[in-house]
């Protein structure tokens, strides 16, 4: 089994037990998320110093290479993306449509979620 395939199992693992939790659980988690991508910019810089390198020698082109690049905006771009995820409505559990039958039977289509797409 490949590395990706590992983690493509752990990750559909994890979102099985995501569902389950609380709004208010799956909203901070993505608020720690954010915190912890701003706190280890460094960190992140570093290692994405190292993928530009990578893409650079295995001859990206330039217009991709600038894609893969981070800097200390696009950091906190992508965190507060993180938090603008975490104040929208949670939509699991919304009634779409529905409608009763003939025979009193309530139909109902709710949002529920995916789980983890491979």
């Amino acid at each position: 089994m490949t590395y990706i395939e590992i983690l493509g199992q752990n990750a559909k693992k994890a979102s099985q037990s995501v569902a389950r939790l609380s709004t208010a659980s799956k909203n901070e988690i993505l608020r720690d998320l954010a915190r912890n991508i701003v706190a280890d910019t460094e960190t992140i810089l570093t290692e994405n110093a190292r993928d530009v390198a990578k893409a650079k020698d295995n001859g990206i082109s330039e217009i991709m290479v600038d894609r893969l690049r981070l800097n200390k905006d696009r950091i906190q771009a992508i965190a507060n993306g993180i938090y603008q995820v975490a104040d929208l409505a949670d939509p699991i559990g919304q009634v779409v449509s529905g409608y009763t039958n003939l025979d009193g039977l309530k139909i109902l289509k709710k949002r529920v979620p995916l789980g983890l797409l491979q």
